[in-house]
């Protein structure tokens, strides 16, 4: 609607009350969904790996991966909108191989320069 910027959630009058300029709002909006997303998920007490309600965790059902190179990495880039999507598939390789996942978030602050 009106008050929302593209049905995000994110309040028009709280970026335009930044003062961003529209070429950035886009990158804000993200910025601030992601950042709330986060919020709501470290209070939910769901799990921050597989990102089920405990009852439903899946983590101790996922059989590790074993690796014959050690050099394997799973680096996945996900769109913000996916982040903590319990059907999302990323959370698989953060199961299964949790020591050789990385999980970047488009929107993420810090993410697209780690990449």
């Amino acid at each position: 609607g009106r008050g929302m910027i593209r049905k995000r959630g994110i309040p028009r009058e709280e970026v335009l009350a930044m003062g961003v300029p529209e070429e950035e709002r886009d990158a804000v909006v993200t910025a601030l969904r992601v950042r709330r997303m986060e919020a709501q998920m470290a209070e939910s007490g769901r799990c921050m790996t597989c990102w089920f309600p405990p009852a439903d965790c899946v983590c101790s059902q996922m059989t590790p991966i074993e690796f014959s190179r050690k050099n394997v990495e799973f680096i996945v880039y996900m769109h913000s909108l996916e982040l903590y999507n319990v059907g999302d598939d990323a959370k698989i390789l953060l199961s299964a191989a949790p020591s050789r996942t990385s999980l970047f978030v488009f929107g993420r602050e810090g993410d697209d320069e780690k990449l």
